[in-house]
């Protein structure tokens, strides 16, 4: 299956045109369209292949003059890896690397005596601007400007667009070392992070807006600190989700003991309860202390030990402190209140 992103690698890098080098014309009849800076056109060739004759170039196959117009028929050639990657062997005569790959022919043409104020003139300009458009259309089939070719630039929206993008890369906090810094530290703050708070209090701290400047120059490093986000997000949720799963399955505590309460039996059959609590231990006594006070008689179970009793409590019905020793061996411990 053919790569078609590898078929289009160097059309991509050179298609999208930057506005600066471009302006606006009309000719007779009322046409109008954008003209290209030739000049952005070599820079931008050096830039992508190396220096003209090095890592691409050109040759006049053919010059013609014909009804006052000079025509000149041209083809480019590069190397698609670059300068770099050009190979000249030994006793290689041509003035291009053997491994060159080549444009087709293009004929560009110009005026020898173009009107100028009414009045037609020569022009020492034609046979170079003859190359020069010739040259325009082999670059062309290689991709160079051909927004403006297919009439993208005819919207205002591209257009702006292609300058956040130009302006953005003559931005030195957007160059390949600021962008390659800028994504290690991004990296070491989210390894940091233990939750989603932190995670969030990191992507608000501006990497976001950062993000939306590099992606104009280098999409693939937004997307590379887009993943480590993603990833880290990924990577607390699904610890949580396991903390959350073993509390589940922890065995639940066991309830409380129920309090008893503490239950006296009087002689008629009446039947007092009193709450597990010093209150209701206090309340005990003290009735207690009214069944010892008017002789009656009655016994109890479940009674509070003495030692959870207040030395506040003793004090209110000492003598009731005598009679403990005989039911201690009953007693159980009571509830707090």
């Amino acid at each position: 299956m053919t790569d078609t992103n590898a078929n289009t690698a160097l059309w991509d890098r050179l298609k999208r045109t930057d506005p600066k080098a471009t302006k606006p014309f009309t000719k007779s009849g009322g046409f109008r369209g954008t003209q290209i800076d030739p000049t952005y056109r070599l820079q931008l060739m050096t830039e992508v292949l190396g220096p003209v004759g090095q890592g691409w170039g050109y040759v006049e196959d053919d010059l013609k003059i014909s009804h006052d117009m000079a025509f000149s028929k041209v083809r480019v050639w590069y190397v698609p890896d670059g300068a770099s990657a050009a190979q000249w062997p030994e006793g290689w005569r041509e003035t291009y690397p053997a491994n060159a790959r080549w444009t087709g022919p293009q004929w560009g043409g110009t005026e020898m005596m173009p009107e100028r104020s009414g009045k037609a003139k020569p022009t020492d300009e034609c046979l170079k601007m003859s190359i020069t458009d010739a040259l325009g259309k082999c670059l062309l089939q290689l991709g160079l400007a051909a927004d403006v070719y297919m009439g993208q630039f005819d919207d205002s929206k591209y257009r702006e667009e292609s300058e956040a993008i130009f302006a953005a890369r003559s931005n030195p906090d957007l160059q390949p070392a600021a962008i390659e810094a800028f994504e290690a530290e991004v990296k070491r703050r989210v390894d940091a992070c233990i939750d989603l708070d932190d995670l969030e209090e990191v992507w608000r701290s501006g990497v976001g807006s950062r993000l939306r400047e590099i992606a104009n120059v280098d999409k693939a490093a937004q997307a590379r600190v887009n993943g480590l986000f993603s990833q880290k997000k990924a990577d607390i949720l699904k610890k949580e989700d396991a903390a959350a799963a073993t509390q589940d399955n922890k065995p639940a505590a066991p309830p409380p003991p129920t309090a008893e309460p503490i239950i006296l039996f009087l002689a008629e059959g009446e039947v007092k309860e009193f709450p597990r609590t010093l209150k209701g231990a206090e309340a005990y006594f003290n009735t207690l202390d009214d069944l010892i006070r008017g002789d009656r008689y009655f016994w109890t179970t479940n009674a509070p030990t003495a030692e959870k009793l207040s030395a506040d409590l003793m004090t209110k019905a000492p003598h009731i402190a005598r009679m403990l020793d005989g039911i201690k061996a009953m007693l159980v411990p009571a509830a707090a209140e």
